[in-house]
Parts: C-alpha cells; structure tokens; sequence
C-alpha cells in the first residue's frame, strides 16, 4: 500500500511563542532497504515465572540464560520446579499479558534474536507493569526501576548490533498485579510489525484502551521520530 509522510516546517516571528518552530516537508514512501540490509527477528521465547523474595532480587540476580549462549531446549531448575523456554506468539506493538505468581514477585525472562548484516544501532521500544532489565550479547544495557502499571512502550533503549546474531533478554520484575509488556523495534532495517496491522485492522471501538495508546505511541514514537523520516 502507498504511504505518505507529511513534516511541517514553521518558525513563528516571535521568539517566545509556544509554537516557534514547526517544520513540514511532504514524501511518498518510507526508506528503502534493501532485503539483504534487514535486521531479521527470530520467533520470541518466554520462560517463567520465578517466584523471588523481593524486587531487589529481580535486579541483581541472573535469571535462565540472560548471561549466556540461547538454548531452546534448556531448562531451569528453580526450587521444586523445573521451567523451559516456550515460543510466544506475543507481537511487538500489542499489549501482551505475561504470567505471574499468586503472591509475591514475579520474574519472566523474553528472548528475542536479531540478525543484522552488519554493525548498527536499532531503538527498542519498552513497557512493563513495574520494572525491567534489558540485556543484549552478555552485557546489562538498560534497567527500569518504575512502579506501577504498564505505559505501552514509553521507554526507549539503543541497542548496538553487532553484524551476526545478537542475543536480546527482557528480564520483567512484578512486584503485584497484572504483568503486562509491550515492545516494538525502531529503524527502517526492521520490517513493520504484524502487530501494528493487526491493530491497525481493528474497529476502533474494538481496541481496549491499552491496546490503543500502544498504536498510538508506536506512530508517534516510531513513524514519525526516526531521523531517516
């Protein structure tokens, strides 16, 4: 389908006006990369929930592989229970429910592979109920320490690949009620979500009211922000 992108560009003579710059230029079509220039996604893996003691626990203890090499077929011997990695079907840009424990905190490690074609930088977009840890090739990159509930992908992470595979971890701690994350990726090298056409294709009057400033905050973060647009 066509697409068409609109930038406006407006500088108002008066210094302290609330509006003194806006700019506006108009083009036809997103960036064009090449297939072989594209970051490609493997399917998304969930392993939990770990029941801990406190939040602080979450934070500074490593959880299944977030420190090592992806195995699909490894498992984690955690207290009287033994928890594998499972393939989601939970899409970027949707709020995605995650599982929690009855009482106490919780912890779910996600997993995500990205295969780029060479060194690059791609923007994360993140939200949780409650705080996070994000960690790419081995190495802690970002954490979140928020309280409360999920703001649809309100924080962004710059993640530097490197050209091959790059292993992501998403490490959610909850402390209390629902879990929920959402998560989308930000550069022209990554195709667009299923996710956002999903939502995209939904009556409006069908969207939960999450479900709705998630798609809202993916135009506004990811179509309209990228310097390359």
């Amino acid at each position: 389908h066509d697409q068409i992108r609109v930038r406006l560009d407006y500088r108002s003579r008066y210094a302290k006006h609330q509006f003194y710059g806006v700019r506006w230029s108009v083009s036809e079509s997103e960036p064009n990369v090449a297939e072989d220039d594209r970051v490609k996604l493997s399917a998304l893996h969930h392993v939990g929930p770990f029941a801990i003691e406190n939040t602080n626990a979450g934070y500074y203890r490593d959880f299944a592989s977030e420190k090592a090499s992806f195995k699909a077929d490894e498992t984690f011997k955690y207290g009287d229970e033994t928890l594998k990695w499972s393939q989601r079907d939970w899409q970027p840009v949707q709020v995605n429910d995650l599982p929690i424990k009855n009482e106490g905190v919780s912890v779910n490690v996600l997993h995500v592979s990205l295969e780029s074609p060479k060194k690059q930088s791609v923007d994360m977009l993140l939200g949780t109920t409650d705080g996070h840890v994000v960690t790419l090739n081995k190495k802690r990159v970002a954490e979140s320490r928020d309280e409360g509930s999920i703001r649809p992908l309100n924080k962004i992470y710059k993640l530097e690949l490197n050209k091959g595979s790059n292993e992501l971890y998403i490490k959610v701690i909850t402390g209390s009620r629902d879990a929920d994350f959402s998560y989308a990726f930000r550069s022209p090298a990554v195709a667009l979500p299923e996710g956002v056409v999903r939502l995209a294709n939904t009556p409006r009057e069908k969207r939960s009211e999450t479900e709705a400033r998630s798609l809202q905050t993916y135009y506004r973060q990811v179509v309209c922000s990228h310097p390359a647009w």
